[in-house]
């Protein structure tokens, strides 16, 4: 796998420990998650990734299957975004 791919199959690993947000603490309150989707907006540079990051490696801790799915601007259609997923993912 190219590691173009593997970058839109996994969170990004940062230079600096992620911190216990009041975002984070509120969305790992909820056991399980309350729902299977979780979706955050914000404008840029507001911390987006790095709180799915760290949200996503919370739920991996409680051995809970986790996936990430990278989208950006070339991410128009549902076929593109199902195919950037890893074979042993597909639907």
């Amino acid at each position: 796998m190219s590691t173009a791919r593997r970058g839109r199959q996994e969170p990004p690993n940062f230079s600096f420990p992620l911190v216990q947000t009041a975002a984070l603490t509120a969305l790992a309150a909820t056991s399980p998650l309350p729902t299977k989707v979780v979706t955050i907006s914000a404008p840029a540079g507001y911390g987006k990734t790095v709180l799915q990051t760290a949200l996503f490696r919370h739920v991996q801790g409680l051995d809970v299957r986790a996936i990430w799915v990278g989208l950006d601007e070339r991410d128009t259609t549902m076929d593109r975004v199902l195919s950037n997923r890893l074979p042993s993912q597909a639907p």
